[in-house]
């Protein structure tokens, strides 16, 4: 694990980031949640899930620049578009049919990757020297390892509790991945892809890790950091995936 002494506490209720929102440079008409050195050797970038920038999603991004001493930026790829949170509480049928229209209109992962890609292009044109990875949550997970191939501008790519688990998404990476899949996904297409990545011939930079005590969204904006087993896996997946890309990304 990263070095306790560069570890943040997580902060249960009322966290405010450590970053500011700006401008992407590069990118038209996007703003970016941006934390860390301009001059960062190592930057990731993070697909947030269809909720868009939750405190816990901040948290986390301040968790991996701290741990790393990287640039990180979560860059708004739906625009201002994302999911109201507050309909998947009623659930009522109005809710549901607006859930549905949402994912009609923004939810396919695959009209976001050349968005995604083109990010790394720009971080990679200021900062050549820079080496560029890609975390995913939830739905973004799966923008994320659909990044991960052939030709792309990331050096690694991390997909945490991924929605639409695929194993021909696994055969097409051409990068290493850190994989941290839940209970509740459907544990054979989970081991499909274990088995896939064990295969690449990057296999010695990959992390696999189950998160068998804990439901889908617990790092992103349905993560209940008052709920100590959430806490507990929450700092346990920002700090894994901060080693992933530690050693991932290494010059």
């Amino acid at each position: 694990m990263s070095s306790e002494a560069h570890r943040l506490p997580v902060v249960e209720v009322g966290y405010k980031g450590k970053g500011s929102f700006a401008p992407l440079s590069g990118i038209e008409d996007m703003t970016a949640y941006i934390v860390g050195p301009n001059d960062a050797k190592q930057v990731v970038v993070i697909i947030y899930d269809p909720f868009g920038f939750s405190s816990q999603i901040l948290q986390g991004a301040d968790i991996i620049s701290s741990n790393l001493n990287a640039k990180v930026i979560i860059p708004d790829i739906l625009r201002g578009q994302a999911q109201d949170y507050s309909r998947y509480a009623a659930q009522t049928e109005e809710e549901k049919t607006a859930i549905h229209a949402w994912f009609r209109a923004f939810g396919d992962p695959n009209a976001h990757v050349p968005t995604v890609l083109g990010v790394a292009r720009a971080i990679k044109s200021t900062n050549p020297n820079a080496r560029v990875g890609v975390l995913g949550l939830d739905w973004g997970g799966k923008i994320a390892i659909k990044s991960g191939t052939d030709g792309t501008p990331y050096d690694a790519v991390a997909s945490v509790h991924p929605a639409f688990i695929d194993d021909a998404d696994a055969r097409d990476l051409t990068v290493p991945i850190g994989f941290f899949p839940v209970k509740d996904h459907r544990l054979e297409q989970v081991e499909k892809v274990r088995d896939i990545i064990a295969q690449k011939p990057f296999a010695d930079k990959n992390t696999y890790h189950l998160y068998d005590t804990i439901r889908h969204g617990f790092a992103g904006a349905r993560g209940d950091l008052g709920n100590s087993e959430s806490k507990k896996q929450y700092e346990h997946v920002y700090n894994a995936v901060s080693d992933f890309f530690k050693r991932a990304l290494e010059v």
